[in-house]
């Protein structure tokens, strides 16, 4: 089940949890594999599409026209900080490494 080079079994799944942080019932399990089987499958029949004869997309904006950039007053940047919890002079946020 899966794309081409990439078998989605119970393996992977939990690997992705383990990454995501999550934890899956059986059921959900179920489904994202079968989710991630159709993409797959999806993306192998986009890879292997014929794309002879085309031509590369170099630039998405036709013209090359873009806005000029302009600088614009942010404002104080201790409004910005109104919401967060300032600790000695610092931002204090949650660890999200661990030692």
């Amino acid at each position: 089940m899966g794309g081409k080079g990439i078998e989605v079994g119970d393996e992977l799944v939990e690997h992705l949890e383990w990454l995501a942080r999550i934890r899956l019932s059986g059921e959900e399990r179920e489904r994202l594999k079968r989710d991630l089987a159709l993409l797959l499958d999806y993306f192998s029949q986009v890879v292997e599409a014929g794309v002879e004869g085309e031509e590369e997309l170099l630039y998405p904006n036709p013209g090359g026209r873009l806005r000029e950039d302009q600088p614009e007053p942010q404002g104080d940047p201790r409004e910005h900080l109104g919401n967060a919890l300032v600790e000695g002079g610092f931002v204090k946020a949650p660890r999200v490494v661990k030692d």
